[in-house]
């Protein structure tokens, strides 16, 4: 057990409440009983209002995962997922199943300030690394990010030709629980990606392909779809 967790439990929540957001990740990746005891710190205190923002994106050969903290957006974290090229235990630590991070685990962090204000934005940048496959790797850090923090993505964003139909469902099938999202059918693979954002009650579902976008915003009885060239292409 680390010395940490046999602080008496108002004791261990003053020390995780000074605690920026890396370092309370980097914590509860030690192991099972550390992400337990900063899950109930969280919730103690529901922190979880404070995520503003929650967004996934799948890449060709990696993926990012954003996530803006309250109060001011004074933090954030910008998770990169990149293959690990050759395993070593003296360089990489497993914390998941295919997942590793480096033994000396640092983030970029960039301190941005602000002309009207003396708060600063504090950005870390640190690097996961998968062992399987990009799809079920992201979703599994997802899933650890979406517990630690009681927050559900608030966005998606999908490269479609770089990932296999199954991938394509089982991501869709993780972030998309509403039923009532439109089926896309994607034809001839023309179609380059997607975002997919809830922000309130009415889904937007955004397609865009290398030449145009289409934006289709369906809440109840009011159907619309809308098109929008993009790079000043000439309609077809």
């Amino acid at each position: 057990m680390l010395p940490i967790l046999r602080l008496p439990i108002l004791v261990l929540n003053n020390v995780l409440a000074h605690l920026n957001v890396f370092e309370l990740v980097s914590l509860s990746v030690c192991s099972s009983r550390c992400k337990s005891r900063c899950i109930q710190f969280r919730s103690s205190i529901k922190m979880k209002k404070h995520i503003e923002k929650f967004h996934v994106e799948f890449l060709s050969d990696s993926s990012k995962v954003d996530i803006n903290f309250y109060p001011s957006l004074q933090q954030c974290l910008n998770f990169e997922l990149k293959k690990l090229e050759e395993h070593s235990d003296d360089l990489y630590m497993c914390i998941a199943n295919g997942l590793y991070i480096s033994r000396d685990w640092s983030p970029n962090v960039k301190h941005i300030g602000h002309d009207i204000s003396p708060t600063w934005l504090w950005k870390f940048r640190p690097i996961i690394y998968y062992s399987t496959d990009l799809a079920a790797s992201t979703l599994t850090w997802v899933r650890f990010l979406s517990e630690l923090f009681s927050a559900q993505p608030t966005s998606l964003s999908l490269t479609f030709n770089c990932f296999n139909t199954e991938e394509i469902n089982r991501i869709m099938d993780c972030h998309c629980s509403d039923k009532s999202i439109a089926t896309v059918t994607v034809e001839n693979n023309k179609i380059g990606w997607f975002i997919l954002q809830s922000a309130g009650p009415d889904d937007v579902f955004m397609v865009h392909s290398h030449l145009r976008t289409y934006q289709c915003n369906d809440p109840p009885g009011v159907p619309s779809v809308s098109y929008y060239p993009a790079r000043e292409t000439p309609l077809m």
